[in-house]
């Protein structure tokens, strides 16, 4: 079996660990910058190695913590390796460490801005992002809702003049979905979740 030279696994170990640290930077900036407009909830993985958080929430693949400088937390501090704060769980303090590997996401509370690091992301909750995508592209298709429409793109006969009369379609509910590589959105929904590199 053949094995790669110990100068080129020296020179991947090299790469992953400036790329970890440069994520760990758009990490601490970007939650800087949103907490700098209010609450943000931060989406981690609280089963990686170096996470502090209560016993019970220490399985869970996809914990969400709120953060806040109004808060007030005497011992909140952001640094380039992790964020700390002593939070509180049901009225008892906890001092919560949490590396930036284990942040895979995070939402503005006040502006609706969602960000994710897909590489982060745990593998278990990437079946429910593809359940989501999928849904949400249902919901931007066009609906022919009694399926009376032309498959040759003509448009259906109009049948009446009571449709005008008719009820409007029960407005989607807001999702967060992954952007495309641009930054655009895909639609004007609030609540749309950006894809970070």
């Amino acid at each position: 079996m053949a094995t790669d030279p110990p100068e080129r696994t020296g020179k991947r170990r090299g790469a992953a660990k400036a790329s970890e640290a440069a994520s760990a930077r758009e990490k601490r900036a970007m939650l800087e910058r949103l907490l700098d407009k209010g609450l943000v909830m931060v989406h981690l993985d609280a089963r990686l190695p170096g996470v502090a958080v209560p016993k019970n929430l220490k399985d869970d693949p996809h914990l969400r913590l709120n953060l806040s400088w109004r808060f007030h937390i005497p011992d909140f501090t952001i640094d380039n390796a992790h964020v700390f704060a002593s939070l509180s769980f049901g009225g008892v303090p906890f001092p919560c460490d949490i590396p930036w590997r284990a942040v895979f996401a995070m939402s503005s509370q006040v502006s609706d801005e969602a960000y994710l690091w897909p590489d982060h992301l745990p593998p278990e909750l990437w079946a429910g992002l593809a359940a989501a995508e999928t849904a949400a592209r249902a919901d931007e298709a066009p609906r022919d809702p009694d399926g009376e429409g032309d498959r040759d793109g003509e448009a259906r006969p109009d049948s009446g003049p009571d449709d005008a009369d008719a009820p409007d379609a029960p407005a989607s509910r807001p999702s967060l979905r992954v952007v495309g590589g641009d930054g655009q959105r895909r639609s004007e929904r609030r609540g749309v979740l950006r894809r970070v590199k």
